[in-house]
């Protein structure tokens, strides 16, 4: 499934919300920062957004390494 992908990114963790092509809710999850990439992996992302803060970095940096951001 193609989905939009957002990000609430906190120290150790993140909320992740996923979006369909119409803009209707599919998931809701709370993970670790490490488990985010892998769980992005199960979707046809489209375009992920997050939020600027100190805490994104690695996170950001992780999604780079594996396609979903450049």
């Amino acid at each position: 499934m193609s989905a939009y992908i957002g990000l609430d990114v906190h120290k150790d963790w993140t909320f992740v919300t996923v979006l369909d092509q119409t803009g209707r809710v599919v998931v809701q999850k709370r993970l670790p920062n490490e488990h985010v990439p892998s769980f992005l992996e199960q979707f046809n992302v489209l375009k992920v957004g997050l939020e600027a803060s100190t805490h994104v970095f690695p996170l950001y940096r992780a999604l780079v390494r594996e396609g979903y951001m450049g």
